[in-house]
């Protein structure tokens, strides 16, 4: 229980952190969030999104929470004011060695992104 609440903790700095960094450009604000399973311009997201608008272009970008945890907060603003992608290698550890998934076939980052998701508490 204590492990599930250092958890949540962390992730709400994070996002909070990203909500701050982002106000730093008045020409980006956030909408809301988009669930999975949910559709957005006719299209079905699948992990849960934050969509923020970009007022110089007035168009939205939605951006995976995930992505947001994972990354660098100052990295992911950077991309949505430059409209840039940032390149990230994706690097795991599988029984000894390490391997980049950007090799792995739809199935193996399938079964990745299932081992993220597993519930570990004791």
């Amino acid at each position: 229980m204590l492990l599930d609440l250092e958890i949540e903790e962390k992730i709400s700095v994070k996002l909070s952190d990203f909500e701050i960094e982002l106000a730093k450009n008045d020409f980006l604000t956030i909408d809301g969030v988009i669930l999975a399973g949910s559709f957005y311009e006719g299209k079905e997201i699948e992990s849960d999104c934050i969509k923020v608008l970009d007022d110089r272009y007035q168009d939205a970008s939605l951006i995976e929470i995930n992505t947001i945890l994972t990354n660098p907060v100052e990295d992911v603003v950077k991309s949505l004011v430059t409209r840039k992608s940032i390149n990230l290698e994706g690097i795991t550890r599988i029984v000894g060695y390490y391997s980049r998934v950007s090799n792995w076939n739809k199935s193996k980052v399938s079964e990745l992104k299932d081992r993220h998701t597993g519930n570990y508490a004791f």
